[in-house]
């Protein structure tokens, strides 16, 4: 237990109580991917800048973590196959009130009219660089 007395927990990442000092002022985002290397990429380089991260991995477990958590922006990798996002990604993005929403796909049948049709607010084609990631989340928030 000691080593975790000065830890939290939020969604898949334990942040050691030193990191915690300077959230009062960084932004909070939700990741929500099945895919663990897409969620581990974007949190990586979102927490080099001072952005509290949520980690989550299933679409269930998104939705309740974000009507709870509230972020200020919720990056949401989608992987259905067609030109829709699935129910289970909608619920999500209808369970943030006042958020944010960056699509994240490798469809290219997806464009960013069909992103804001679905309540999202900007889109981003796989592959992109860490610098475009950070520039187009910095422009949202």
């Amino acid at each position: 237990m000691s080593n975790f007395e000065n830890q939290i927990y939020t969604g898949k990442v334990v942040v050691p109580a030193a990191d915690r000092s300077s959230w009062s002022n960084s932004k909070k985002i939700l990741v929500a991917s099945e895919d663990v290397s897409m969620r581990k990429l974007v949190a990586a380089c979102l927490r080099k800048h001072n952005y509290r991260i949520i980690d989550l991995d299933t679409p269930r477990e998104s939705a309740v973590v974000a009507a709870r958590e509230q972020p200020d922006l919720l990056v949401l990798d989608q992987h259905a196959n067609g030109d829709a996002i699935s129910e289970a990604e909608k619920e999500i993005i209808r369970s943030v009130e006042s958020c944010k929403v960056l699509l994240i796909s490798n469809n290219p049948q997806i464009c960013k009219d069909c992103v804001v049709s679905w309540g999202g607010d900007d889109f981003l084609q796989r592959p992109f660089s860490p610098a475009i990631l950070r520039t187009t989340i910095e422009s949202m928030l």
